[in-house]
């Protein structure tokens, strides 16, 4: 599972991959995730692929995070935006055993300012 640490990062990280498609119905939805350190770990930038942000997204970040994912050591790891590298993501990882404490509540309908789609 993917997800934005914030409301802005999770609008803007969508937004840019509609990529102009018109989209469907959208829902602003809570994750929670238990309060542990130890079910989470931050890569430092140094330690992800050299070309971790490229588009289309490398095979060396894919394998990166498929490692990750197959070693199902944590639960949660949190990544740079590649849109705003100051800004987090998360990856959820499913087959986690905490995966099943994980929370998502739907907190309310979302759509993006029509402003947002007016060129020029």
């Amino acid at each position: 599972m993917y997800a934005g640490t914030t409301i802005e990062i999770c609008a803007l990280e969508k937004f840019v991959h509609l990529a102009g498609a018109i989209y469907p119905p959208l829902v602003l939805v809570s994750v929670e995730v238990p309060d542990d350190k130890k079910l989470s770990i931050q890569p430092t930038l140094a330690s992800l692929p050299k070309d971790w942000s490229d588009l289309p997204t490398p095979a060396s970040a894919q394998e990166f995070g498929r490692q990750w994912l197959a070693s199902t050591n944590q639960l949660v790891m949190f990544l740079p935006s590649a849109i705003i590298p100051e800004a987090t993501n998360a990856i959820i990882n499913p087959s986690h055993p905490a995966y099943q404490d994980v929370k998502l509540t739907v907190l309310r309908e979302f759509s993006f300012d029509g402003r947002m789609f007016e060129v020029g």
